[in-house]
């Protein structure tokens, strides 16, 4: 059974080492690019400890001395030293089995998965099953270890901020979304930033809320950037990382609408977002999309084109914004835009989301 676990070490090990070389040459890991469920993880709140160091690296650091310590049972090597390297290997397994469980539940949580940090995690289970079976099984260094994994994530807890996943800027001037050609929420003559959100986001929804309060208090406007996370319409979105199937026929919808008429547009916009006979909020699909705007373009006398030159420019435009702050692998949304700076708020209130527009315009 050590054989065996010494394996999965060595593979969890050069996973944990190949993940820690992407996050801090801050890239893309491959299958993991913009709006994908794994450059989400990858980027998010819990990926880094203390904003800076890379969990994979902590994760790295665990494998390696459980490598060295099976490697020193199996050799026998670890003659006059069984106790200590028995105590260690529990330490470090019942913590690596706590951290684990630790992460995926973070990802259940959160909705979204990281294949590769899903591997890691099954393989480090294993392994730490395999060492434990073989025995001989303390109390004290397993509590020890299960404590480890508690004291880490409640560091991360007290640690991480809850009001963003990541921001970034770019080198060079983005493509600008303008009140009035695009829609938009507050005063069309304020500073405006732009708001990069798909309609079957629930987080772009609680977002979306709060913006109206925002746009009165600091006198902003908020430009409304339908950006559909889906491949049919968004090339930077891998195929096989359809996350809102029918958000692109939502976002032409929206911005057909408002080519035409702005109040038929706030219609579709409150439709969208409106909670259902539940009470609760039920995403809309692309085929209920289709059916609102006939009917909103019948009630206000207009043409809804969704395949228009103005709204495929319009789309064409959102997505370029879209592409060039997700370069690294960021592709979370909503994505709020000031400039060349961006920031993707995870959890937000209206108090969190005024100190981050405070900080993207300042910055």
């Amino acid at each position: 059974m050590l054989g065996a676990a010494a394996l999965f070490a060595a593979a969890a090990l050069a996973l944990c080492i190949f993940l820690s070389v992407h996050s801090i040459a801050d890239s893309a890991v491959p299958g993991c690019g913009a709006g994908s469920d794994c450059g989400s993880v990858l980027s998010g709140r819990w990926s880094k400890l203390f904003g800076f160091l890379p969990i994979a690296a902590l994760g790295a650091g665990m494998y390696l001395a459980t490598l060295v310590c099976l490697v020193l049972r199996l050799t026998g090597k670890d003659e006059g030293i069984e106790d200590l390297v028995s105590g260690a290997l529990v330490l470090l397994c019942t913590a690596i089995i706590a951290a684990d469980l630790w992460f995926i539940g973070l990802q259940i949580h959160d909705g979204t998965f990281c294949r590769w940090c899903m591997a890691t995690h099954v393989l480090g289970i294993a392994m730490s099953v395999l060492v434990l079976l073989s025995g001989p099984f303390r109390l004290k260094p397993a509590l020890a270890g299960v404590a480890l994994a508690a004291m880490l994530a409640t560091v991360q807890l007290l640690t991480t901020p809850a009001s963003r996943s990541a921001a970034g800027s770019t080198q060079s001037a983005l493509p600008v979304a303008q009140a009035g050609t695009f829609p938009f929420i507050g005063d069309p003559s304020a500073p405006a930033v732009e708001v990069l959100f798909d309609y079957r986001c629930p987080h772009c929804r609680d977002l979306h809320a709060l913006l109206p309060q925002i746009a009165a208090e600091k006198h902003l406007a908020f430009v409304l950037c339908p950006t559909p996370l889906s491949p049919a319409c968004n090339a930077y979105i891998p195929a096989g990382e359809d996350r809102f199937p029918g958000s692109c026929e939502l976002a032409k919808a929206a911005l057909a609408l408002w080519q035409e008429s702005p109040d038929a547009f706030r219609e579709f916009d409150e439709w969208a977002f409106a909670a259902g006979p539940s009470g609760k909020w039920e995403m809309k699909d692309g085929q209920a999309a289709l059916a609102k705007a006939r009917e909103l373009a019948g009630k206000y006398g207009i043409n809804a084109d969704l395949q228009g030159a103005g709204v495929r420019e319009r789309l064409s435009l959102t997505l370029e914004i879209f592409g060039r702050t997700s370069l690294k692998g960021s592709g979370g949304i909503p994505r709020l835009v000031y400039g060349q700076q961006w920031l993707i708020p995870e959890t937000v209130d209206a108090g969190d989301l005024s100190e981050m527009i405070d900080s993207l315009i300042k910055s």
